[in-house]
């Protein structure tokens, strides 16, 4: 791993006042749920993203990501949305958000980089802007409760980026912890932490290697479709979300319900039920039930929500065959990204053969890894570090 506390000092001439890091992460079930108003059960991943910063005597911003040897800068009085900037319009996103809550800060200098795949749908710019705005929060001792630096960073994504995603991501990269998965349900007052312990059983993560073409109006599609099933269910009986109905309330009102809005709710109400399903197994150690639930999320995925692709379909698939594979499915978005796999560890030697086969058929090569769950976000103050009053 870079040591981003040097990188930063050599492109600036200063030390890092303070070096934060967060997880990249993956849904171990509960895909596109949220933003109808389920729940979402998440794991971070051993692969980190991290941001070194520095104060300035001025109000000039300045990015550095020290993996591409990349600079970006503006000013906070210009800080805006450009398409050039691409990835620094992560960090500038959680702080024009930041700012947009009153508070004051100087100008900057920070220094981004990691090793969470990018694309993949593993969560890292949700890393970046946890860390940034956890990192400002302690650079600046503001009071700035946690709820309320998630909801900076999703809006920062959001308005920054051509993607966006609900606050499970954010939620699980700042409060993670080894050993446990994060429930983020809006209607908990807080995400809970679920132990789960596999035993001789792992969590492999593939990242599929196709590029993922944009898919932010299809995904905002397939949510004004569950709003338009919501409102046909709300006439039956009163609900504030999905997860309110049964599917067989759904399947009443064929003919009133466009058939793809009924496949769509389906898939929400399943996979909502699905997410205290498979954590309950997880818990208890029930692996025969947890691969089950991931396969038959996949299957949702696929058909119902319809966000999978044929490569990811064909390494679900044919892992399915493989002796001490307990289930697999989508782990990102969708059309593209990772699956993840739970397995026994003695079976992951004829699982790699199986990616080896999926290379020479679809000319991808894959990267593969153990998704132990990882700690959250950790902030590393650095003594030696200049003041402000120095730049």
């Amino acid at each position: 791993m870079k040591d981003y506390a040097a990188a930063h000092e050599a492109e600036y001439g200063d030390a890092a006042e303070i070096v934060v890091s967060a997880p990249g992460g993956i849904t171990l079930m509960g895909s596109h749920t949220e933003v109808s108003g389920g729940p979402v059960l998440r794991s971070a991943i051993p692969q980190r993203m991290w941001v070194a910063m520095s104060r300035r005597s001025d109000s000039s911003l300045r990015f550095y990501a020290a993996d591409y040897d990349e600079r970006k800068r503006t000013s906070i009085p210009n800080l805006k949305y450009r398409r050039e900037d691409r990835w620094a319009n992560v960090l500038k996103g959680a702080i024009a958000e930041l700012l947009g809550t009153g508070v004051a800060l100087s100008g900057l200098n920070l220094t981004v980089g990691g090793d969470v795949p990018a694309d993949a749908g593993l969560s890292a710019s949700a890393a970046i802007a946890v860390a940034t705005l956890a990192g400002l929060r302690e650079l600046f001792s503001l009071d700035i409760a946690d709820q309320e630096l998630w909801i900076c960073a999703k809006r920062g994504e959001t308005g920054y980026s051509p993607r966006s995603s609900g606050l499970a991501p954010f939620a699980s990269a700042h409060l993670a912890r080894d050993g446990y998965a994060v429930l983020f349900d809006t209607r908990f007052d807080e995400p809970q932490l679920i132990p789960f312990e596999l035993g001789s059983a792992v969590l492999e993560v593939t990242v599929a290697g196709v590029p993922q073409l944009p898919t932010e109006s299809t995904f905002s599609a397939r949510a004004g479709e569950c709003r338009q099933g919501l409102s046909v269910l709300s006439r039956r009986r009163r609900g504030t979300a999905l997860r309110d109905y049964r599917v067989s309330e759904i399947n009443e009102e064929m003919g009133r319900m466009p058939e793809t809005v009924r496949r769509r709710c389906i898939h929400v109400i399943q996979e909502g039920r699905r997410v205290g399903e498979v954590a309950q197994a997880l818990m208890h150690g029930r692996l025969q039930e947890a691969g089950r639930l991931l396969s038959h999320s996949h299957q949702s995925l696929r058909d119902q929500y319809e966000v999978s692709c044929p490569e990811v379909d064909w390494i679900v698939k044919h892992v399915a065959g493989i002796e001490g594979v307990y289930g697999a499915r989508l782990a990102g978005g969708g059309f593209g990204g990772s699956t993840v796999t739970l397995l026994e560890s003695d079976a992951r030697a004829a699982y790699h053969e199986v990616l080896e086969n999926y290379h020479r058929i679809f000319g991808f090569r894959t990267d593969t890894f153990v998704a132990s769950p990882a700690d959250g976000v950790n902030v590393q103050w650095r003594e030696n570090a200049n003041t402000a009053d120095q730049r």
